[in-house]
């Protein structure tokens, strides 16, 4: 049996951190979509409870905030999608790069977000 050359070790290794990574922006896709969802569904807890009152023929404000949450998941997962595959052909022809601008418009998005939920839950709580 011979053994790997250590150039071949090493993209072995290049890929599967490739894979890695691309699952962690998976999970991260995935959990920004279930927050969305939970973000939409809360009007309705606040209603359950008594502490709000259900609006008819509008979006509420949670629906809407929530349906930001979804849309940025599954941006994420398709930037996660691409990304993979453009590292994937970079490690291949040894011309990878990594990512500029794109990386930090992502957290700058995701921070937004985050924000108009801590709005979104002070003005919740100043209500109840």
């Amino acid at each position: 049996m011979t053994e790997p050359s250590p150039q071949s070790s090493t993209r072995v290794r290049d890929h599967l951190a490739n894979e890695r990574t691309f699952l962690a922006w998976v999970r991260t896709s995935v959990s920004l979509m279930g927050f969305g969802v939970l973000i939409a569904r809360l009007r309705y807890l606040f209603v359950a409870l008594g502490t709000a009152a259900p609006k008819a023929g509008t979006p509420s404000h949670s629906s809407l905030l929530g349906l930001a949450f979804v849309i940025v998941g599954l941006v994420s997962l398709v930037f996660a999608t691409a990304n993979y595959t453009r590292t994937r052909r970079g490690i291949d022809t040894g011309t990878y790069e990594p990512l500029g601008t794109a990386i930090y418009i992502i957290s700058i998005v995701i921070f937004a977000l985050g924000a108009a939920s801590v709005a979104y839950l002070i003005a919740l709580t100043e209500h109840a």
